[in-house]
């Protein structure tokens, strides 16, 4: 556990599965976040996001209470 916590920023160990059977474990550099987020419009990709993942929370509220209905509906 001691090597794990002791990479550092932005590194991290993995393992592949190949043909079924795990691999050596080796240690890679990821990107930091700004080098992630250089060139990108930050608020455009939030908004981008949400557009396409997030539901409403007024929907989700109206799905929960249909749902809920469903099942007292079957209870009795």
């Amino acid at each position: 556990m001691q090597d794990l916590q002791g990479l550092p920023d932005f590194h991290a160990a993995g393992r592949l599965l190949i043909n079924n059977s795990p691999s050596k474990p080796f240690v890679f550099k990821t990107l930091s976040g700004l080098e992630i987020t250089d060139g990108i419009d930050v608020s455009s990709a939030i908004s981008t996001s949400r557009k396409k993942y997030a539901t409403p929370t007024k929907q989700v509220e109206e799905e929960i209470i249909n749902r809920r209905e469903l099942y007292k509906l079957n209870k009795a």
